[in-house]
């Protein structure tokens, strides 16, 4: 299962990215990560994750990476180092096209 960051446009830009890492992103930039869905307007947005970017190296582990974890059946795929600010970075791309647009930044 996966979450896409999208604006209210339909030509707007996307991120799409497996639960887990959404979840990690959107905990890090100060939303319910656990609704899995949400909508801000783009200045929000845009102000949140510019403020991640800027923490990012103090507030997580995404230098390092993370190692998969395999438990039971169930394997949770790691990251590569730097995946959190590569990811910030295209957020922060949807963001500023939909302040641009005059639109919000939603997730599902």
């Amino acid at each position: 299962m996966s979450i896409t960051f999208s604006t209210s446009f339909r030509n707007g830009p996307e991120v799409n990215m497996a639960n887990g890492n959404a979840a990690r992103l959107l905990d890090l930039l100060g939303y319910d990560a656990q609704e899995g869905w949400g909508e801000a307007p783009a200045e929000d947005f845009l102000g949140r994750t510019l403020l991640a970017q800027g923490l990012l190296d103090i507030t997580t582990d995404d230098e390092q990476g993370r190692p998969t974890v395999e438990d039971g059946r169930f394997i949770y795929c790691g990251t590569a180092p730097g995946y959190l600010a590569g990811r910030l970075t295209e957020l922060r791309e949807v963001a500023i096209w939909a302040y641009h647009h005059h639109t919000t930044v939603a997730w599902g």
